[in-house]
């Protein structure tokens, strides 16, 4: 689908917004380099998700969000939590009483990072002040997933 055809379709999601025939123009020569489909699907979703006509930015910028399919600040959190989890009970007995190891939970390397930024695993499981801590995962997490983003956008969609 072309860029006249999604905003077609903007314009008709958000029909307070005036989408004159130099927006198209503007909106097709900035976005000319983007494929169709992943401008398509990026369209719908911030249809779905926002109440204003999106931005040429916000557009390649949801376009680079589904393609990287980075995990948002709570399903990095849930791995996080799952994998302190897992480290402390690593060992654990099957219906029979044999021990069994259970394998790692995965976590993404984004995660990761942030972990290691406040202290790692370490400090996640024998903080005395967990929601500080998470807190502070959540802060650390949304910056670096803000800062690939829009490291992605300046690098591949140029």
């Amino acid at each position: 689908m072309s860029v006249p055809a999604v905003m077609a379709d903007l314009k008709r999601a958000f029909p307070s917004r005036e989408v004159t025939a130099d927006v198209v123009a503007l909106y097709e020569r900035l976005l000319s380099d983007v494929d169709a489909d992943d401008l398509r699907a990026a369209a719908d979703d911030l249809m779905r998700t926002r109440d204003r006509f999106p931005t040429v930015h916000e557009l390649r910028e949801a376009v680079v969000e589904r393609r990287l399919a980075l995990p948002t600040e709570q399903e990095a959190l849930a791995q996080v939590l799952a994998r302190v989890r897992w480290g402390a009970i690593a060992v654990e007995r099957d219906a029979r009483g044999i021990e069994t190891t259970g394998l790692p939970i995965t976590v993404h390397p984004l995660a990761a990072e942030a972990v290691a930024l406040v202290g790692g695993y370490h400090a996640l499981r024998t903080t005395e002040t967990p929601s500080i801590l998470r807190a502070q995962f959540l802060r650390a997490y949304g910056d670096l997933r803000a800062a690939r983003v829009s490291s992605t956008v300046r690098s591949t969609l140029q």
